[in-house]
């Protein structure tokens, strides 16, 4: 069984929710440039070979992006898997649930308990 510091459970959890934020960032400042080029260029008098082949680039740079996330999304699940097996596995780091099919119900971590669903009157 792996055995980890709660601390440094802590300190991979917190970098791992900076590096999905940042990339999240980078794609929305992606989409973002994308628009302003699209919307600058309307009407401008650039040739649509010109503007097409930048648009090209823009789109697989998107893509790339979309791809990159995917696999970080994959990594977390892999340290999500590890964890469950070491000896923190029931300490809550704020990680992030995978939800996977939105058909599939939500796995939860090894030892969540859920609060008890009340009725209101």
């Amino acid at each position: 069984m792996p055995k980890f510091s709660e601390g440094a459970g802590n300190v991979v959890a917190s970098d791992t929710r900076s590096a999905l934020s940042d990339l999240d960032k980078a794609y929305l400042a992606n989409l973002r440039m994308a628009a302003s080029i699209v919307e600058t260029f309307d009407g401008a008098g650039v040739p649509a070979a010109v503007s097409q082949k930048l648009y090209a680039t823009m789109s697989e740079s998107v893509s790339q992006l979309v791809g990159v996330r995917k696999e970080m999304v994959s990594a977390i699940g892999q340290l999500l898997v590890i964890k469950d097996k070491s000896n923190i596995a029931e300490t809550d780091l704020g990680c992030l649930s995978p939800w996977g099919s939105l058909d599939e119900p939500v796995r939860e971590p090894v030892g969540h308990k859920r609060a008890p669903i009340t009725q209101r009157a």
